[in-house]
């Protein structure tokens, strides 16, 4: 155990021992204890503590954070080091059992007593019989009450099967056939969340038909459910292109980073893309209908524009003097999507991808090796060079010339910045021919 983590137990377990109430390590926390898997976030409940956390902030210092003041609900996070945090959330019910009782999934449905948390064979309660699910790879639903409670769960469901790699048992898998339509009486940031960490998993693909079947993409997307056979097979080859990039784009080891950062937008954007490109379904307003946020809703429209870009235009390459321009045009129209965008339109149409393999390889070599170092390096000139050198007023003809020196740069045509003045004098000298005459 992390040594900054193991601190943080004893420290807190030192509050609870002079409070001689019962404390309770639950949900995930426990599942994840079992899997061998790390957890940076820590849930407990038992009687009092609430004041046990405001305790332990207190003590050692550490932030304290209000989450739910719902009465009988009530929630406090305490912020620790290393991205540690640790949640302490009301009792439901008299005792530790009803509490485990209203869980959502046998597997959430655990609990350590504190004292025992750090033992190498924890004491665990375990009602629901969550270990033996855990070790069949099985997610269950605790009670017949778990999705009329919330409907949302039937979200989550998914969202735990793909992350863990479980399968949905079938009188599970029923009952969220009967209570998904009442998704739509949650919040759409609650459902936006939660589809979020679906398609955050090493690989929703996997869970995405009983998705489909259960009815849930027609309730949270329905313009894309007409397409749903499409995007199964879409998400299936993007999982495979997301997972081992270098098979699709050839060779250059650093794509791994920047196709698994933008994994889920990615995924989000390929279930959006087939009613996008045929129908022209404003997908920006499906995500401001979910509540994404300004920074998603413009990463996933550009990278559908890039998407269909990429199929539109990638035949214009062509193996002549000029397909280094054209690929720097290409490289230029499509940035920062070049590579997402390459990845989406193959994976939506992989005969396309076939038939245009070695020029996909060539701009994502280009895009990677040459195009953002470019980018990345100082420009040679700016707008008060114009003003200063030659005494110029600022207007539209600016971007043209500046443009132009840049497109040189990047083009490597030029490399310093005498270079860029003598270009610069060039294309003022030509203005009217650049602007057609029109300034």
């Amino acid at each position: 155990m992390n040594p900054d983590l193991e601190n943080m137990l004893n420290q807190l377990f030192s509050i609870n021992r002079a409070n001689q109430k019962p404390l309770f390590l639950v949900g995930g926390a426990v599942r994840d204890l079992f899997l061998h898997r790390d957890s940076s976030d820590f849930d407990f409940t038992g009687p009092n503590v609430i004041q046990t956390a405001k305790e332990f902030a207190n003590k050692f210092h550490y932030p304290l954070v209000k989450l739910d003041k719902t009465p009988g609900r009530e929630t406090f996070r305490v912020v620790g080091s290393k991205q540690h945090s640790f949640d302490f959330t009301t009792l439901q019910g008299n005792s530790i059992q009803e509490d485990l009782l209203r869980r959502d999934f046998t597997v959430n449905a655990m609990a350590i007593p504190a004292e025992s948390c750090l033992h190498p064979q924890p004491v665990c309660l375990d009602p629901c019989n969550g270990q033996a699910d855990l070790k069949q790879k099985i997610i269950r639903v605790v009670s017949a009450e778990t999705f009329i409670e919330d409907p949302l769960r039937v979200l989550r469901a998914f969202r735990f099967s793909a992350q863990l790699d479980f399968k949905i048992e079938p009188a599970t898998i029923k009952q969220i056939r009967g209570h998904a339509s009442r998704m739509k009486e949650v919040a759409v940031e609650r459902i936006f969340y939660e589809l979020k960490q679906f398609l955050n998993a090493q690989k929703p693909s996997t869970c995405f038909p009983d998705f489909c079947d259960c009815g849930l993409l027609k309730i949270i997307l329905p313009a894309s459910e007409a397409h749903q056979n499409k995007i199964k097979k879409t998400l299936e080859r993007l999982d495979a292109c997301i997972h081992n990039p270098s098979k699709y784009f050839r060779g250059s080891v650093s794509l791994e980073s920047e196709i698994h950062a933008n994994a889920i937008l990615l995924r989000l954007s390929a279930i959006l893309y087939p009613a996008h490109a045929r129908e022209k379904l404003p997908a920006i307003e499906v995500l401001q209908f979910l509540k994404a946020s300004n920074a998603e809703i413009n990463w996933v429209g550009s990278a559908l524009q890039a998407g269909t870009y990429c199929i539109d235009n990638l035949s214009s390459i062509t193996e002549t003097n000029e397909q280094r321009k054209q690929i720097y045009s290409f490289a230029k129209a499509t940035y920062p999507h070049t590579l997402t965008g390459l990845a989406l339109a193959g994976s939506t149409n992989p005969d396309w991808a076939q038939v245009h393999q070695k020029n996909i390889q060539q701009i994502a070599r280009y895009y990677m090796e040459t195009y953002l170092p470019a980018r990345h390096s100082p420009v040679l000139l700016k707008g008060t060079d114009l003003i200063e050198k030659f005494k110029m007023q600022p207007g539209p003809h600016f971007k043209i010339i500046l443009d132009k020196i840049e497109d040189a740069r990047m083009l490597g045509e030029i490399a310093t910045p005498e270079q860029a003045l003598e270009l610069a004098k060039t294309l003022r000298e030509r203005l009217p021919e650049l602007t057609d005459g029109v300034l």
